[in-house]
């Protein structure tokens, strides 16, 4: 099965390509020797220009670096989100609570 392209290259704003590997959007910047990539066109990862090393220096180590950045903010998001859910349950059992009525869910009726 394809494996669907994470990795967004733009240039001066502009999306310009897509890439299944880390290693792949790493030569692409280098070849312009600017731009930014994204993972899924959400989290930033690398810029280049701004980074300790250019991505032309070593594809593998950029694409380690963005790689570990990908998973941090993704794992973070994860987190953000747990706590939405967990604090939104929590007003719904106050609630529930202070009516007298049990919880129900409207997809699962009990």
């Amino acid at each position: 099965m394809a494996r669907t392209t994470k990795w967004k290259v733009y240039r001066d704003g502009k999306f310009v390509a897509a890439c299944k590997y880390a290693e792949d959007a790493a030569a692409l910047i280098n070849v312009s020797s600017s731009g930014v990539v994204k993972y899924d066109h959400r989290f930033v990862v690398w810029r280049e220009g701004q980074e300790v090393l250019a991505a032309g220096e070593s594809y593998d180590r950029a694409a380690d670096i963005m790689l570990e950045r990908a998973t941090t903010m993704f794992n973070e998001a994860i987190e953000r989100s747990a706590k939405r859910n967990e604090a939104f349950w929590a007003a719904q059992k106050k609630r529930t609570a202070q009516k007298g009525e049990p919880i129900r869910s409207k997809r699962y009726p009990t």
